[in-house]
């Protein structure tokens, strides 16, 4: 029976006896499900949203394509590079974490030596090699992009989705930044490979050269573009007295929340962040609604406009679409609970990039564990709270 796997006094999952009868990795995923005690237990199929069994989610499980969505949306993103095949073969190597940089070839060979072939310093992981190295930091600032690598980041993965954000402005070339970054990154593993096997002393202006030259082919004049606007709502601004900026972030298992309570002026009133096990993306942007909610009811406000960059999950409360995983469904039944008894509350769709500053909340929050309460806000959001205009962004949310 499942029901022997948690305790019964407080409904958690009893950790002793998982880690006695699974692996690690698969505690993890058990502790990312919701143990509810209303419902008897059912056999599940993963691999469907529905939990039914069927030949072809089979064959794609076997075939290990059954996999997550915003997986699937990052390797369409890899894959869809403006760059010559090549590039893109070596980029797909770079977030697969399988390039031969020496700390890897260390793991399986602990006889060599992990030192980076460029500074000697440091040992030669990924994110040294192409971002931390002051050798590929002098590249990137030599050829004026710098804001690529500039970030706060501890995953490349997370560095890589950052190109893709309006907030970079035009390219100056043909094609978007991601491509462009892609494209310096492989001229930094080229020079890589050339000081490992060739013994070729560095030439950082020749090398400069040759990634202008690469780049070159891309090279048009900026065309001016008009400025990305947010999506209208039609709601009075008396009609509201608070906005709260929700965003769930989500990597293997790992959630993490950030919500940020703005008066309907746009001035912030305070910052929430917290951390767990979930088991999809979904799941998480609820989890977040639903401590929003519970926050909204703490602090004893009304009038709510609550704001959140996860259309699915925006058109699944507003227009009662149902294409969700049922692993997901409790999660959704219960953030309609707490979001009926918030007071005159309503739920709006903002793009990504609106919602910049509690997605770098949530995101800090996955990356350091945070759990907290901020009035009005953390430190380390001042210099986002600085570049996006909250103000704007807050009024042309009504009508």
């Amino acid at each position: 029976m499942v029901s022997d796997l948690f305790n019964t006094h407080d409904n958690s999952w009893n950790l002793g006896r998982l880690y006695s009868l699974f692996s690690e990795d698969d505690v993890v995923r058990i502790r990312s499900l919701r143990i509810n005690v209303n419902k008897n237990d059912e056999i599940m199929w993963a691999h469907t949203k529905n939990g039914k069994y069927t030949v072809k989610s089979a064959y794609n499980a076997y075939m290990n394509d059954s996999i997550i969505p915003e997986d699937v949306s990052f390797w369409k993103r890899v894959w869809s590079l403006d760059c010559l095949p090549k590039i893109k073969f070596f980029i797909w190597n770079f977030f697969a974490y399988v390039l031969p940089v020496n700390s890897l070839l260390k793991f399986y060979n602990p006889a060599i030596d992990d030192c980076c072939p460029f500074c000697a310093n440091e040992a030669e992981t990924v994110m040294h090699l192409f971002v931390q190295c002051l050798i590929a930091s002098h590249i990137w600032f030599a050829l004026s992009l710098q804001h690529l690598i500039s970030g706060d980041y501890n995953w490349l993965d997370d560095m890589y989705i950052s190109w893709f954000d309006n907030n970079l402005g035009s390219s100056p070339y043909v094609v978007n930044w991601s491509s462009v970054g892609a494209v310096v990154l492989w001229s930094i593993w080229k020079l890589r490979c050339d000081v490992v096997f060739r013994k070729i002393k560095i030439n950082l202006d020749s090398t400069i050269m040759d990634i202008r030259r690469s780049l070159h082919t891309y090279i048009v004049v900026p065309s001016k573009t008009n400025k990305v606007t947010m999506m209208k709502v039609n709601i009075p601004f008396q009609e509201v007295d608070h906005i709260i900026f929700v965003d769930g972030s989500f990597k293997k298992f790992n959630m993490s929340i950030g919500i940020v309570v703005c008066y309907n002026a746009g001035s912030i009133k305070g910052c929430r962040a917290d951390f767990g096990l979930i088991h999809s993306v979904v799941a998480a942007e609820t989890m977040t609604l639903i401590l929003a909610c519970s926050w909204v009811r703490e602090l004893n406000l009304s009038n709510v406009l609550f704001v959140s960059d996860c259309l699915q999950l925006v058109q699944l409360v507003n227009e009662g679409k149902s294409d969700i995983d049922w692993r997901s469904l409790q999660f959704l039944e219960d953030y309609r609970s707490s979001f009926f008894s918030c007071v005159n509350s309503r739920l709006v769709y903002v793009k990504r990039d609106r919602n910049k500053i509690t997605d770098g909340l949530a995101r800090r929050a996955r990356n350091f564990s945070l759990k907290n309460i901020w009035n009005p806000s953390p430190h380390f959001l001042q210099t986002s709270i600085g570049e996006v205009p909250l103000t704007e962004i807050c009024n042309n949310l009504f009508t």
